[in-house]
């Protein structure tokens, strides 16, 4: 079978492997009011998607809406985000 991972914001050291062409600009956090998950909490969700044999593993439930709209329009959201980033959001 295939479980197919949609992770939301997880707990890791990713933005201490960021290396910045030009000047750093501020991280944003994982927003839309989630918190970060453990590493472990997750592992354990995949463990168990894959004992279920689950094809869609979403690990925050509540991005479901928002995975549906990019899949819907990937271009129009990216916009969006690059938008938002113009913006200052």
């Amino acid at each position: 079978g295939v479980t197919c991972l949609c992770p939301g914001p997880v707990t890791t050291n990713i933005g201490q492997q960021i290396s910045f062409s030009g000047p750093p600009v501020a991280m944003r956090g994982p927003g839309r009011g989630l918190e970060a998950m453990a590493p472990e909490t997750v592992g354990e969700q995949v463990r168990q998607a894959i004992v279920e044999n689950r094809f869609l593993l979403l690990t925050h439930p509540e991005l479901q809406e928002v995975l549906v709209d990019r899949a819907r329009d990937p271009e129009g959201f990216l916009a969006e985000q690059a938008a938002a980033l113009a913006d200052g959001a």
